[in-house]
């Protein structure tokens, strides 16, 4: 019972000594030690730094003009437009569910089961471990594979 009650006191002031030591290394009580720290890492990266537009540079002197916009191509390149993916055309499978003996799909927001008829006549042939297979009344077969969410 006693070495108990030494071991738990020699724990904690060890705990105690730890959390002092690291807060006199992690937070030192010179703070213009550390602003002279931030300022040498400050002007480390001035050189990486190009002077806001309208503003004179930190050590005075003329502004070296307006800023480039980093997200903005510059004048003169010639850029690939981006152009909107069209939305996909004709039925869509967001979901399928197979357990045992039932195979199920969600085809353009409605549940369906092999042998089920969608708009235009077109059939629900088969459910696959990825894919819907429907097959038109002229016999054309088309497998609509599972869209595939983001993130």
């Amino acid at each position: 019972m006693q070495w108990t009650r030494v071991l738990l006191w020699l724990g904690t002031g060890l705990l105690l000594a730890m959390v002092a030591w690291l807060g006199v290394v992690r937070f030192p009580r010179d703070p213009a030690g550390v602003q002279a720290g931030n300022a040498e890492r400050m002007a480390e990266q001035a050189a990486f730094l190009e002077p806001v537009a309208d503003t004179p540079p930190l050590g005075g002197g003329r502004s070296a003009g307006p800023v480039r916009d980093p997200f903005r191509a510059p004048l003169g390149e010639v850029t690939e437009s981006v152009r909107p993916v069209p939305p996909p055309t004709g039925p869509r499978v967001s979901a399928i569910l197979i357990t045992g003996a039932r195979r199920l799909a969600i085809v353009d927001d409605r549940v369906v089961r092999p042998g089920d008829e969608l708009a235009g006549g077109v059939r629900v042939a088969e459910i696959q471990r990825d894919a819907v297979v429907l097959v038109a009344r002229d016999g054309t077969r088309r497998v609509l594979r599972i869209e595939r969410g983001e993130g």
